[in-house]
């Protein structure tokens, strides 16, 4: 007999079990939710990277300490965190995970604004990343089962753009508030929202029907899920370009408005303003873009889901160290644009692709092991750029920050090959339910 598969799916027992249930109207309508779940996410998160400076003049803290608590500190309670609340949505309802993620997070935001020392921020950031790790891998599996497979992407490409405006709207948000009320009330100001989006997710958005079945692995506990995950080549290629990537693109939105401001010395709201505008533009622009290519190419080809991530990190690359290099901060600001336009196209074929690799019961447990190892790349970047920062500081003065961030980047390089590496693989590891 042949040997089985843990990652198998059970046969589908009714029509119902194998279609969304949901009239087009709420499909659109939960996909527009979802979208801002994923803006007020990283508005919560980004919105720390405009405020390094008067925070760590206010609290007395150095760069190596704001790098472990922007990397290591956030990124790890978030993997710690997101593999349980994964599985319990797995195994749940995750509309009410979700809001209740919401919530949370938006709390833990506004607790951030009362801290008086490095360690109380530390808490209240962990605070804020355990809430966060319990709300994409919910929505990505709630995506799968009210989206068919030829539109996946370009709905994973939506989610991101939200988190690509969120990522825009902290930056330029934070520096517009910061001279105008203070860091802390920043952090006041933008945990309001969270807890009206929590509100409509619950009273308004209804848990999906999971299509595809029942799968097999879920009744045999999270090791054998992993294990059968880990014995498909393309998961581990993915998991690695996402931890590469990660460790190029979070250090850049972590350090660049410091950059920013000890480079070219523009001011707070400056660079909320010009850095708002370039991550909106390109990243968003990346991800949307990322998702209805990336569904036109992959279905003559499915290769294409690991294709596309590879080409948009090898294209990123010179467009980061020409931000980081050029002699001008308009300059800089404009090839940062670029740089987050290509970054945006590994993501939304990267979700698509680890969820098509499980069926309905493992694929928020399959998005969070990607979660994870975003998390840890995005603690290894920022933190790596921060221990930099201070040993060349010496030799470099304020332009050491320019030479850790090209370190970081080269993250974008060793992430384009794994996925080309992957894409050997997909073909015989992908399922298209």
């Amino acid at each position: 007999m042949p040997k089985e598969n843990a990652l198998e799916h059970e046969p589908v027992t009714s029509p119902a079990a194998a279609m969304p249930e949901s009239s087009p109207w709420r499909v659109r309508y939960t996909v527009l939710m979802l979208m801002l779940v994923a803006f007020i996410s990283y508005v919560d998160r980004q919105v720390l990277a405009i405020l390094v400076v008067p925070i760590e003049k206010d609290l007395r803290i150095s760069d190596t300490q704001m790098g472990i608590l922007t990397g290591i500190f956030f990124s790890g309670f978030y993997a710690l965190a997101g593999i349980p609340l994964a599985r319990l949505s797995d195994n749940g309802n995750r509309r009410n995970m979700i809001g209740a993620c919401i919530a949370f997070w938006s709390l833990a935001t506004a607790l951030c604004g009362f801290v008086q020392s490095f360690a109380q921020l530390a808490v209240a950031r962990a605070l804020v990343s355990v809430g966060e790790s319990g709300s994409a891998p919910a929505s990505s599996s709630i995506v799968a089962d009210i989206i068919s497979p030829r539109r996946r992407t370009r709905v994973y490409g939506l989610i991101s753009a939200g988190n690509a405006a969120g990522l825009a709207f902290g930056v330029f948000l934070g520096g517009i508030l910061t001279r105008a009320l203070g860091w802390r009330q920043v952090f006041l100001v933008v945990s309001l929202p969270g807890l009206l989006i929590s509100l409509l997710i619950l009273l308004t958005i209804r848990e999906p029907l999971r299509t595809g079945g029942v799968a097999r692995e879920a009744g045999h506990g999270l090791l054998r899920t992993f294990k059968a995950l880990w014995a498909l080549p393309s998961y581990r290629a993915l998991l690695a370009l996402t931890v590469l990537a990660s460790i190029g693109v979070f250090s850049v939105l972590g350090w660049m408005p410091t950059f920013l401001i000890r480079v070219h010395q523009m001011s707070h709201a400056e660079v909320g303003l010009k850095m708002g505008v370039a991550i909106m533009a390109g990243l968003l622009c990346g991800n949307i873009s990322s998702g209805f290519v990336t569904d036109w190419l992959s279905a003559r080809d499915v290769r294409w889901l690991s294709w596309v991530s590879a080409l948009g990190l090898l294209a990123a690359f010179p467009f980061g160290m020409a931000s980081l290099f050029w002699g001008t901060a308009s300059g800089s600001v404009l090839f940062l644009g670029f740089f987050m336009f290509f970054q945006g196209f590994w993501a939304p074929p990267t979700v698509t692709l680890v969820v098509g690799l499980v069926d309905s019961r493992a694929r928020a447990l399959a998005a969070s092991t990607l979660t994870l190892v975003q998390a840890v790349g995005g603690a290894v970047g920022p933190f790596l750029v921060g221990v930099l920062n201070d040993r060349l500081s010496a030799g470099y003065g304020s332009q050491a920050i320019r030479y850790s961030l090209a370190v970081a980047l080269l993250g974008c390089l060793l992430g384009s090959a794994s996925a080309f590496v992957g894409a050997t693989f997909v073909r015989r590891d992908y399922r298209a339910g």
